[in-house]
């Protein structure tokens, strides 16, 4: 998954983008992982090493971001998504849940506390439904045998 992360980013416009834009759209991939996901020590020490290398963030920086997403709750996710709103276009938003629904799928599976994670984010962006369907489609697209029996969850 880590390597997956890194070819993103680095294809990315991200390396024009402000460094509160980087940490932002880290702080938001690293909760996209810890829902389903326990990152251990093997795992932490590589996401830090990624952050300071390839979005040139400080060790400090990347190790406060683990903790917050570690730590993720609604309050952090809504002043996160504040951040992102106020410096970013609607483009730039839908790409940041772009890069977070594929940190999602590359495992293979979806389930429902991500496909909830990401309607959140995208509500708390302003990203037209119609757009965040799109992406997700168009992520999608690259893992035909995804598996959804828990993505949705029934009543």
């Amino acid at each position: 998954m880590l390597s997956v992360m890194h070819n993103l980013v680095t294809q990315a416009e991200i390396s024009k983008k402000t460094p509160e834009f980087k940490l932002n759209t880290a702080r938001i991939m690293i909760g996209m992982m810890m829902i389903d996901d326990h990152i251990d020590d093997c795992q932490y020490d590589s996401i830090v090493h990624f952050f300071t290398n390839q979005l040139h963030l400080s060790k400090e920086q990347g190790l406060t971001l683990i903790k917050q997403a570690e730590n993720n709750n609604q309050e952090n996710l809504i002043k996160v998504a504040k951040q992102i709103k106020a410096d970013s276009s609607t483009d730039d938003c839908a790409y940041i849940l772009s890069l977070a629904w594929r940190i999602a799928l590359i495992d293979g599976e979806v389930v429902f506390s991500e496909e909830q994670y990401l309607n959140k984010l995208a509500n708390l962006l302003e990203v037209p439904d119609s757009t965040l369907n799109s992406l997700k489609k168009e992520q999608e697209q690259d893992f035909p045998n995804l598996e959804e029996r828990n993505r949705y969850q029934e009543f």
